[in-house]
């Protein structure tokens, strides 16, 4: 969970390299000519458990529904994805093609959420689909979406290699509305690093718990403040107090129960790799509030003796629940923020948000952090910085926000 934690690894150590890979978005609306028949699937399609889709409105405008298919080959050769377009079935409409290339770059990943080199499936084995739909307007969103494979495989039948096309993977899209929250840190400038809605980062923590798959981590955002001078620290970054967003207050985004109170682990020492942490050790110190509409809210990796809450306690919107820390799984200070829609932070489902009202200032990108975590100046100064007011809005990822005066 977070910065440097098994569910990132070195992944942003890694990005110290690399460039961010383009994202998949909805292609031109198109008819689907493709139904699902009788006949040979080589390649079927599962959805990942997930109670609701709920599609969310972006701080680009648009709503974003995402989920996974565990596809698993069923014969014994290899089985090569040539594209998958996802429709709406009740219309037949095109909403998005993810071609070979979008694959590699990263819909497409082991079960373990390692990169594939090829967009095959080996023989009587598995892969992860990660998709995520963007659409123009709330009317637009369907009530289905469904996959529509090409694939090359064997034919069980015929034992030939043949070129298949057809539906799997209809998944049901919910109607309801995310939940309106407050933002959970006040004053600056914060980087939303890992966010919604691309399969890196927290999107594709997919992990074997409890016996399923589980993403509870689906929406979730570590929060890094950016100082003035476009960086996230200054001086040595092995003190804690160098990074501008080390103790800041953190505030509850909404009013609650709390659940889920700890207070006794020491930080790490930022952008040195923790050593391993049982899975209950990796938030760090946090705090889980149960909302009155049974969701939950997370805050984790917290300054040690700085949360100000007991299991049991009632708050309320903007109390203050710790400070910004980086204990736990955490490679550098931020606040890893996620809501779930069950009482555990790990077995229930990610679930969507979006903020009352913040700022989006600028976008940047993973080269921004990779350079911001070599001390560089990432990303604009303040004064390059030009906000402007979003509301009712999940900022998506890698965007900089701003929540108003600390």
């Amino acid at each position: 969970m977070g910065l440097g934690s098994p569910r990132l690894g070195l992944a942003l150590l890694a990005a110290l390299a690399l460039a961010l890979p383009a994202t998949a978005t909805a292609s031109s609306i198109e008819e689907d000519e493709s139904a699902s028949g009788v006949g040979a699937t080589p390649v079927v399609a599962n959805p990942v458990p997930q109670q609701q889709i709920v599609p969310v409105r972006g701080s680009d405008g648009r709503w974003h529904a995402m989920y996974e298919l565990l596809l698993t080959n069923t014969v014994a050769s290899k089985a090569t994805l040539d594209s998958v377009a996802i429709v709406d079935p009740a219309s037949g409409r095109k909403l998005l093609t993810i071609g070979v290339k979008q694959m590699l770059a990263e819909d497409l990943k082991k079960l373990d959420r390692n990169p594939v080199k090829q967009a095959t499936i080996p023989p009587e084995g598995s892969r992860v689909l990660y998709v995520s739909v963007a659409l123009g307007s709330k009317k637009a969103i369907p009530q289905h979406l469904a996959a529509r494979l090409q694939v090359s495989a064997l034919d069980p039948f015929t034992a030939k290699t043949e070129k298949f096309e057809y539906r799997a993977g209809t998944v049901a899209i919910s109607p309801r509305q995310p939940p309106v929250l407050a933002p959970p840190l006040r004053g600056g400038s914060w980087l939303a690093s890992q966010g919604c809605c691309t399969a890196s980062g927290h999107v594709s923590a997919i992990y074997g718990l409890d016996g399923a798959l589980q993403s509870a981590e689906r929406y979730a955002i570590d929060w890094i403040e950016i100082g003035p001078d476009g960086r996230i620290f200054h001086g040595d970054p092995s003190v804690l107090s160098n990074w501008y967003g080390y103790g800041k207050p953190v505030y509850s985004a909404a009013a609650g129960v709390v659940t889920e109170a700890r207070n006794d682990l020491p930080d790490q020492t930022p952008q040195v790799k923790p050593k391993t942490l049982p899975l209950g050790d990796l938030p760090g110190n946090a705090v889980v509030v149960r909302m009155k509409n049974g969701l939950s809210a997370v805050y984790a990796h917290l300054v040690p003796g700085s949360v100000k809450v007991l299991v049991g306690d009632r708050v309320t919107v903007g109390e203050e629940l710790g400070k910004l820390g980086n204990s736990g799984g955490s490679l550098a200070p931020h606040l890893h923020f996620h809501v779930v829609n069950g009482p555990s932070v790990s077995t229930s489902d990610g679930y969507p948000y979006v903020l009352d009202s913040f700022q989006l200032a600028a976008e940047s990108d993973v080269g921004g952090l990779a350079a911001a975590l070599q001390g560089k100046p990432g990303f604009p100064t303040a004064a390059q910085l030009h906000p402007v007011p979003h509301h009712g809005e999940l900022p998506l990822g890698f965007t900089i926000d701003q929540f108003g005066v600390d």
